[in-house]
Formats: structure tokens, C-alpha cells, sequence
């Protein structure tokens, strides 16, 4: 798997981190196959943030899981807590249009998820 290329830093509320590569127990299979890149930093308060970005071919289909989570003991009696996002990409393999498509999909995913995210937290829709 080729190195990830761009900023490896990312801010949470307004704790800056800088994300480096990581070995992190529950992935193990995954790390073990090759497949998957974990990077994390210890937070200030919460707890370690990790960015976990697989990728996989499977019949025709290629998939990407990249998730972010904070895990951490939090909360009034400090105990285990979990704080997760992830996106699942998925497209027809070796077929540049749809590759091109799943890019344009993203994009606005991240760039409407924002707009809406409040809403979406307190279970509302139309």
C-alpha cells in the first residue's frame, strides 16, 4: 500500500493533532494483511484520536474504509467511551468515470454533512 500523501495533522474542536503511523490492537488482521494505515496522537483531554484508512478489491469493487474515533476514558466516573465517524467508498474497479464520480461524491458529502450535522445529532429530518 503506497504512503498516504498530504497533511497528516487534523484539528478536533480545537485540539491540533499530529497523526503518525501506529500499531493499534483491534486492527491487528487488518494491519497484518497489508491492507490498512492506522495513525494517532493522545489528545489533550479525550482520550487517543486514530485515523484508520483500508482499502480492499473484491469481485470487481473496490472499497475504502476511512474512519476517524476517539477512544478514551470520559465522562463523570471517567470510563471507557467511543467516539466514532466513518465513510465507506465504494465503486466499480479499474473504471476511471466511476472513480472520478466516487471523488465528486465525497466532496459533497463532507462539504453538506456540516450544514446539517446539528440537525442530524438531535435525530431530526424533513
Amino acid at each position: 500500500m503506497a504512503t498516504l500523501v498530504g497533511t497528516q495533522t487534523i484539528t478536533i474542536g480545537t485540539q491540533e493533532l499530529s497523526l503518525d503511523k501506529a500499531w493499534v490492537p483491534k486492527y491487528h488482521n487488518e494491519l497484518k494483511k497489508g491492507n490498512t494505515t492506522v495513525k494517532r496522537d493522545l489528545m489533550a483531554t479525550a482520550g487517543y484520536a486514530t485515523l484508520r484508512v483500508s482499502h480492499q478489491v473484491q469481485k470487481g469493487v473496490r472499497g475504502h474504509v476511512v474512519s476517524l474515533e476517539i477512544d478514551g476514558n470520559r465522562g463523570p466516573e471517567a470510563t471507557p467511551r467511543l467516539a466514532k465517524m466513518q465513510v465507506v467508498l465504494t465503486c466499480t474497479d479499474g473504471e476511471p468515470d466511476e472513480t472520478a464520480l466516487l471523488r465528486d461524491l465525497t466532496v459533497a458529502l463532507c462539504t453538506y454533512l456540516p450544514t446539517v450535522i446539528d440537525d442530524v445529532m438531535e435525530s431530526r429530518t424533513d
